[in-house]
């Protein structure tokens, strides 16, 4: 066993990188157009007017990545890369900024002071060397790194929106994308083509856009469509079983004689859609229900606006923190559903 895990326990890593998250979550909320989507906006801008000028070639990444050698120097950024066709070889960049994050050293404090308070504490300090706290604090770095990149892809709808955006000439498969430098991404928004689901091998289709489809009489088995956007589109007579629904996006849809089944719902969004003789069974809508060697992401929970119920039944499922603002509801029931902190609670029958 290390020096370090003598003296410093799992806990006191769940505590501090715990601590840390929280502290980021808030200003997030709250920062998070300042510290990113602006800058993301102006070097979108600047990559629009060299190609105005036949500087550069079709985009087909835009990275953002954080820089613990800055960190480590005292001068915490993350850089803003653009790449072309090769973009998968993070190899010469189109054009690069840098951008500074002051508010990046709180949090690192905060992750050496939690240590070194552990630390303090310690009756034998045979092994509390000089730099146990601080090598302690990077171990907390990735995780929390990998949520900042979690919770900034429900920060992007102003960058879809972004004139820029919309005027970059892109590559297939577009994406912004944010995680550490030459190692880990999270896909934060994407431009992909549109595919044929069920004339196209495979079933990984992530992020895609689905605009006026009809699907009738189909078998959505084991589909990833994980960020994928459906507007306006038509499912009946359909089942949707062990697929991947996280952060999708329903916008005017019509589900009716639908079945959901062990089907991932958290993070995904239904927004003005009807729902009529639909049926979702052990589907899980909430972070908390997801099994840890299935977690490739954080998700917020599943919400609904202005929808419509009739006749739906949740069964088995995990709605706990669902949200559900504006929608109606007839004849829709539950059945041993977890719906803890969840607007869903409502209905849940009277015992």
């Amino acid at each position: 066993m290390s020096m370090d895990n003598t003296v410093l326990k799992q806990q006191d890593f769940a505590d501090a990188a715990g601590t840390a998250i929280t502290m980021l979550v808030e200003r997030l909320s709250v920062h998070a157009e300042e510290w990113f989507v602006v800058p993301l906006s102006g070097f979108l801008k600047e990559l629009c007017q060299k190609q105005r000028q036949g500087g550069i070639e079709p985009v087909f990444c835009v990275s953002i990545s954080v820089l613990r050698t800055a960190l480590l120097c005292g001068k915490p950024g993350y850089r803003l890369d653009a790449y072309g066709q090769d973009w998968p070889l993070y190899d010469r960049p189109l054009t690069t900024r840098f951008v500074e994050c002051p508010w990046l050293t709180p949090l690192w404090s905060e992750l050496n002071d939690h240590f070194q308070a552990v630390l303090d504490q310690q009756e034998i300090k045979k092994f509390c060397y000089p730099l146990l706290a601080e090598q302690a604090a990077w171990k907390c770095t990735g995780p929390l790194f990998s949520m900042m990149g979690s919770l900034l892809k429900y920060h992007m709808a102003p960058i879809k929106d972004d004139r820029a955006f919309r005027a970059l000439v892109k590559g297939d498969e577009f994406r912004i994308e944010f995680g550490e430098f030459l190692d880990w991404k999270i896909v934060l928004a994407a431009e992909y083509p549109e595919v044929d689901l069920f004339n196209s091998r495979g079933r990984q289709f992530p992020h895609r856009q689905f605009q006026d489809k009809i699907f009738r009489h189909k078998k959505f088995y084991k589909f990833n469509l994980k960020g994928s956007v459906f507007r306006n589109c038509e499912f009946s007579d359909s089942t949707l079983e062990e697929a991947s629904l996280g952060d999708c996006l329903f916008e005017q849809c019509r589900f009716k004689n639908v079945i959901f089944t062990d089907v991932l719902l958290a993070g995904a969004q239904f927004r003005e859609c009807t729902l009529e003789n639909v049926a979702f069974e052990r589907v899980i809508a909430s972070i908390a229900g997801m099994a840890p060697e299935k977690m490739d992401d954080w998700y917020r929970a599943l919400s609904m606006l202005l929808t419509s119920m009739e006749h739906v039944r949740f069964s088995d499922c995990d709605l706990r923190g669902g949200q559900m603002e504006q929608c109606t509801t007839t004849y829709t029931v539950m059945e041993n559903t977890l719906a803890e902190a969840s607007d869903f609670a409502i209905l849940l029958p009277n015992i």
